[in-house]
């Protein structure tokens, strides 16, 4: 947990307040399907800001869950089970870096279908070699919440 939090870091700028959150659980219900074999989604909580719109789930080859929130700001859970990834660095990215980064990675088509807004931040991380959590779209004065939330998950 401490390496999570040296890796993407929270900022000491703006306090965090414990009432502007709410616990978000995936408690995977959701699965794939294939010849005799049952894939399961990932189980997680973890503590999402209150400004929570909606979740939509995208489930094929692949799971994806978009949690939206006020602005267009979003958390994406991307769980490929069938691959293995690397990411040199968790961090922080511009527009261009990310949409870089996600082409390296092969995922940028996973993504086809979001509106990124290029003059806002963006991250991502490898939770595990095959799940990713990304935010996107995220006001600056706002990417504070989003690295708590994001720092806040719990795999089970």
């Amino acid at each position: 947990m401490l390496s999570m939090l040296l890796l993407f870091g929270c900022s000491t700028k703006k306090s965090i307040e414990q009432s502007d959150f709410i616990e978000f659980k995936n408690e995977n219900k959701t699965t794939i399907k294939r010849d005799n074999e049952v894939i399961n989604d990932k189980k997680f909580t973890l503590q999402i800001p209150s400004s929570f719109k909606e979740n939509r789930i995208k489930i094929s080859n692949i799971f994806l869950q978009d949690l939206k929130f006020n602005n267009d700001e979003r958390l994406i859970f991307l769980y490929i089970p069938d691959k293995k990834y690397k990411l040199e660095k968790n961090r922080n990215y511009s527009y261009k870096e990310f949409i870089n980064e996600l082409n390296r990675l092969n995922l940028v088509h996973e993504l086809d279908d979001f509106n990124f807004v290029k003059n806002r931040n963006f991250g991502l991380r490898l939770l595990e070699n095959n799940f990713f959590v990304m935010y996107v779209n995220i006001k600056k004065k706002n990417i504070d919440n989003y690295k708590y939330s994001i720092n806040s998950i719990n795999l089970y």
